[in-house]
């Protein structure tokens, strides 16, 4: 939803920026030209802000197996190399299935399995090619 407000607000910005620039033909036109790099300025300042705001705050997803673990629910990346224990929204997540999960990554504390806390289930891809 908030992708979808920021978006609006850089179209509105742009088409703003468009309808103001309503200079009149003459025969010099340093005036339009100036005007025409002012808007397209801000229009490309604009869209590398939006970019950057989307590469800064989107929430982490993380894809692996789902499994039972000694301390509960856990995600075993696909290549196995990384394991992370579950909380949060986890009702969604079924154990053996593949699948990719919205959150929060939360660092390891004293040598424990690091954490990732779950907001939800981005797409469960089904059953896993190897139980782990």
């Amino acid at each position: 939803m908030k992708r979808t407000r920021l978006l609006r607000a850089l179209l509105f910005t742009i088409c703003l920026g468009l309808a103001l620039d309503s200079a009149s033909a003459r025969a010099d036109t340093f005036g339009t030209i100036k005007n025409e790099v002012v808007f397209g300025s801000i229009g490309v300042g604009a869209g590398i802000g939006v970019g950057i705001f989307f590469l800064v705050h989107h929430g982490a997803s993380i894809k692996g197996c789902a499994a039972n673990g000694p301390d509960g629910l856990e995600l075993r990346t696909e290549n196995g190399s990384n394991v992370y224990q579950l909380s949060g929204a986890t009702a969604e997540v079924r154990v053996g299935d593949l699948v990719r999960l919205k959150g929060k990554r939360k660092p390891p504390k004293n040598g424990d399995v690091p954490m990732f806390i779950v907001r939800g289930v981005a797409k469960d891809y089904g059953a896993c090619a190897a139980h782990p």
